[in-house]
């Protein structure tokens, strides 16, 4: 049985429709894994759940945060608003990746976060947006957020290949 409202939605509302539910299920899901996880049991105490938990701070607010969003933006811009969304969740993962392979600290909230709550933000609250400009910021989100991702990427490859001494896409050759 399938409730007659999804059968009527559009196709683009079916897909926010799965990815809020999807937001649901992951963060759920990482909050389980979180306060299950090896160290955390092992080590037990609040203190040590409640700090792993707040590395969920960002990702969390980066999934709310499109939802703000005013109908007519998400139904337009529903493209923009992924893309940056995926960027932004890209760049953060593989950062949180590198520093956890590096057994450095990871902050509670992310700056990078910033700019792309602040422009969801500036577009539900400030009337005087009209849709082009919407769909301009959402674009220019769209390019910042890979300008970003790219560019962490070079440096990270970069130190990455001096601290290990190799080139990143040859063999160097053995000294004699």
């Amino acid at each position: 049985y399938i409730p007659e409202a999804v059968l009527n939605m559009e196709f683009r509302h079916f897909g926010l429709a799965a990815w809020f539910g999807l937001v649901i299920f992951v963060t759920a899901s990482c909050i389980v894994r979180v306060l299950t996880h090896e160290r955390v049991v092992a080590n037990g105490g609040i203190g040590l759940k409640l700090s792993a938990l707040s590395k969920l701070f960002s990702p969390l607010v980066i999934c709310v945060t499109p939802f703000l969003l005013p109908k007519e933006v998400m139904v337009n811009e529903t493209r923009y608003i992924a893309v940056s969304t995926g960027l932004l969740f890209s760049y953060l993962t593989k950062k949180m990746i590198c520093f956890s392979m590096a057994k450095q600290t990871y902050a509670t909230f992310q700056v990078e976060a910033i700019p792309y709550c602040a422009i969801m933000l500036w577009i539900r609250l400030d009337d005087n947006i009209t849709a082009e400009g919407a769909s301009l910021l959402l674009k220019a989100l769209c390019v910042w957020n890979a300008y970003r991702l790219v560019n962490w990427a070079s440096i990270a490859i970069d130190q990455i290949c001096k601290r290990l001494d190799i080139y990143c896409f040859t063999i160097k050759q053995k000294k004699a």
